[in-house]
């Protein structure tokens, strides 16, 4: 938590160079899939953005990683904006959600 904290001191340019390093798949696995974690303790509308256009990822994991990661966000800030016309482009594209249910704007 201490490397995290320690990113979030950098600045909000951060979440962009981790959204280039979310998209390297030359980068390990491993630390690829920690990454949305990590982009989502940014907490703010930049996270959102750049999590967003990861939600489409062909590896079901890291897909799965990234929802989560942006479920996380949902549920801690309802200041933050969230798209659900992303959802309905990836139901057009043929491609399914992990879950179908998933509501981006909705609160418990």
């Amino acid at each position: 938590m201490a490397a995290v904290q320690g990113l979030i001191s950098y600045g909000p340019q951060v979440p962009d160079a981790l959204d280039e390093a979310l998209s390297n798949l030359y980068l390990s696995y491993p630390i690829r899939k920690q990454l949305p974690e990590v982009i989502a303790a940014f907490n703010n509308q930049k996270a959102v953005d750049v999590l967003s256009r990861h939600r489409v990822e062909t590896d079901i994991g890291m897909r799965y990683e990234v929802i989560r990661s942006l479920n996380r966000l949902r549920i801690r800030s309802g200041a933050l904006m969230f798209y659900k016309t992303g959802l309905q482009k990836i139901n057009e594209d043929g491609l399914s959600p992990i879950n179908q249910n998933f509501k981006f704007n909705q609160h418990y």
